[in-house]
C-alpha cells in the first residue's frame, strides 16, 4: 500500500493505518452515500492529489431474506441472483465456517445464480454456526497524473448464525 496523504470521503476524514490503508470507523457519525462518493486525496510523493466524485450508485442485492438458515455441505448450495442484483459488475458469494475455513466464489454481475458444489463445500468445517455473504460490486478506473486508480463500490449482505453441517 502507498501513502496517499490525507484522505476524505464525502467530507469525512479516513484514518490511515500502519500499512497505508485508510478506514472510516465512526459509528456515531456514519458515512452517507445518497449523492455519490466524493473523494479528496492530498497526495504524497508517489500519489497525486485527487478530487473526484464517483456518481455511480452502490450495487444492491434484494433477496437477502432468502439466504439459507442452514447449509448441508453434501447437498451443495445454490444462491439465486436472477433479478436480485442491481448495479454490479461482479458478485462475491462467501461462506465461512469455524476455524477460518471459507469458500469464496466470484460470478458476473449478470449471473442468474452462484453454485457451490458439494465437493467445494467439503473443505469447510462442519460447525454449529457460520456466515454467508452476497457482495455485489462494481469498479471504474480513472487516470490522475498518468497513474491509474480504481474506484470500487461494494456492498455486503451478511447473514450470520447459519448452521453448516
Amino acid at each position: 500500500m502507498t501513502d496517499g496523504g490525507t484522505v476524505t470521503l464525502n467530507g469525512k476524514a479516513l484514518a490511515k493505518q500502519s500499512n497505508n490503508s485508510y478506514v472510516y470507523q465512526n459509528v456515531t457519525d456514519p458515512l452517507v452515500f445518497s449523492g455519490g462518493f466524493a473523494w479528496t486525496v492530498s497526495g504524497s510523493s508517489t500519489v497525486p492529489s485527487i478530487s473526484y466524485t464517483d456518481d455511480r450508485p452502490m450495487p444492491t442485492y434484494s433477496d437477502y431474506s432468502s439466504l439459507p438458515a442452514s447449509v448441508t455441505r453434501s447437498a451443495g448450495l445454490t444462491i439465486n441472483l436472477s433479478g436480485n442484483i442491481t448495479g454490479a459488475d461482479s458478485i462475491w458469494v462467501v461462506l465461512i465456517s469455524s476455524g477460518s475455513n471459507y469458500l469464496i466464489k466470484k460470478v458476473s454481475g449478470s449471473a442468474s445464480q452462484c453454485v457451490m458444489t458439494a465437493s467445494e463445500l467439503s473443505a469447510l468445517n462442519a460447525t454449529t454456526t457460520g456466515i454467508i455473504e452476497v457482495c455485489p460490486w462494481n469498479y471504474k478506473t480513472e487516470d490522475f497524473s498518468s497513474k491509474k486508480f480504481y474506484f470500487v463500490n461494494e456492498a455486503a449482505y451478511t447473514k450470520s448464525g447459519i448452521s453448516i453441517n
